[in-house]
């Protein structure tokens, strides 16, 4: 077991790691598209976007794992959480967890490509069913050793994936063993992907006890982000009490000051449907409408198991829908431009005009209202650093583009609005006349806006 100065210089790191999260204020993002401007290393201090199945296995001419990681840095992808399934197609390493080399040789691919990546010493393959050599429980000393002696020597490794559900029983275990793995490597925090509300958690409390029995037993400073998943795209319809489970994750964020890290939705499997790229922008603005600081999508590959049908990349590495791949691609290039704002600003109220249960709704009296019928969340962000204040604007429907007039209230003091243009990766004012303005919103669409003249604070 490891001793307790250990455990403080760790302790001491999470704190000073979350002290400059969103330093960068409102500059504009640097970490953009390779070949358009210099490309600084990624980091847990930007916005991640991820995929838990990221690698194809079949046909004749599959591309290497080399190959197959630029494509999905081309992407708009900056982090792999499930390390253990980065296979050894046409690399001249073979795959083994135990092994320092192979871990070393997938840092050097994860470096060239400014990927992070999770350590993990148990891993199956959901593409190729093959046998791991050296695969071993994460919760045991032969998976404790692996970590100790592999684990310093890696550059991009952003953290070690422990498990992935576990259900409430299993958390203090999980808590004794994620203690363990802290102080390892400087930064790399254990890291535990939480079950959702619908696998036996009903209700606001009994799914913030489920959460927060995770943090309170690994210890908040020995977590990065606060995980779950929840999948709301089936094949019979929406599940919209998806947001009451962000409500609890936001909550929990803001009250420990942890990340939060969820899966949004960009495949077909069993009852799931597989949705289209505008239900993809739904799923991912909607989590960073609620402040989340991190996604990895279920799944950018097709996989073996739970009755996959389709997804971005299909099993033999077709495109099959280039239109909506390349969509997808885009908006991850755009959510990267905006990470900086991302990152330092906390979402202090995510605000729906359309009622829900367990969410909050707009106030009549808050100082920014949407015309009557609008289908909006209004998130309420503040900023980090202490500069400018924020709204982030997101359009609830996953069908229908939407124009908004906004009213400002008469004593809100504010005069000025900027909108940011991902695109552009700049500012334009807002035109704001007799106290109302307009904005256009494609399906699932989040813009922010920076309040830039604001009386009352000023």
């Amino acid at each position: 077991m490891k001793n307790a100065l250990r455990g403080f210089i760790a302790a001491l790191c999470a704190v000073l790691a979350f002290s400059v999260v969103g330093c960068g204020g409102d500059k504009p993002q640097e970490n953009n598209k390779p070949g358009t401007e210099m490309v600084k290393p990624v980091t847990t201090n930007d916005f991640l976007i991820g995929s838990w199945v990221s690698y194809y296995a079949a046909g004749d001419n599959v591309m290497s794992m080399s190959e197959q990681t630029a494509r999905l840095a081309d992407a708009g992808l900056n982090f792999l959480p499930a390390g253990g399934w980065i296979p050894d197609y046409g690399e001249p390493v073979k795959r083994d967890l135990g092994s320092a080399q192979w871990w070393q040789h997938v840092d050097s691919v994860m470096q060239k490509n400014n990927m992070l990546y999770f350590f993990t010493s148990s891993s199956g393959d959901p593409t190729t069913h093959v046998t791991i050599p050296n695969s071993v429980p994460n919760d045991s000393m032969d998976g404790l050793a692996n970590a100790e002696k592999i684990l310093p020597l890696l550059k991009n490794c952003a953290g070690i994936q422990l498990t992935d559900e576990p259900r409430k029983e299993a958390l203090k275990d999980l808590g004794l063993w994620a203690r363990e793995y802290v102080g390892i490597k400087d930064g790399a925090y254990p890291f535990v992907n939480l079950l959702p509300s619908y696998a036996g958690y009903t209700g606001a409390k009994a799914y913030s006890d489920y959460l927060e029995s995770w943090i309170k037993s690994a210890g908040t400073k020995n977590i990065e982000y606060l995980s779950h998943d929840y999948y709301c795209l089936t094949s019979g319809g929406t599940a919209f009490s998806i947001f009451a489970d962000m409500e609890v994750m936001r909550k929990l964020g803001l009250k420990y000051n942890l990340k939060t890290h969820a899966f949004p939705q960009a495949c077909g499997w069993g009852d799931m449907r597989n949705p289209t790229a505008d239900e993809i922008r739904w799923n991912v603005y909607a989590y960073i409408a609620y402040g989340f600081k991190a996604i990895s999508y279920f799944n950018y590959a097709m996989w073996l198991d739970e009755g996959c049908f389709d997804a971005l990349i299909a099993l033999d590495g077709e495109i099959r829908d280039v239109e909506k791949f390349e969509a997808v691609k885009q908006m991850n290039w755009d959510i990267r431009a905006t990470s900086n704002i991302i990152m330092n600003l906390d979402c202090m109220h995510a605000y729906h005009t359309k009622s829900l249960s367990d969410v909050e709704t707009l106030p009549s009296d808050f100082v920014l209202q949407p015309q009557e019928g609008s289908n909006l969340i209004i998130s309420d962000m503040a900023a980090r650093d202490g500069t400018e204040p924020y709204f982030m604007i997101f359009n609830k429907s996953l069908s229908e583009k939407t124009e908004v007039t906004f009213t400002l209230g008469e004593n809100s003091g504010i005069e000025a609005l900027d909108l940011w243009e991902p695109r552009n990766k700049t500012y334009t004012s807002v035109d704001i006349t007799d106290g109302t303005f307009n904005l256009s919103f494609d399906e699932g669409e989040g813009k922010f806006l920076r309040i830039t003249k604001n009386v009352v604070t000023e």
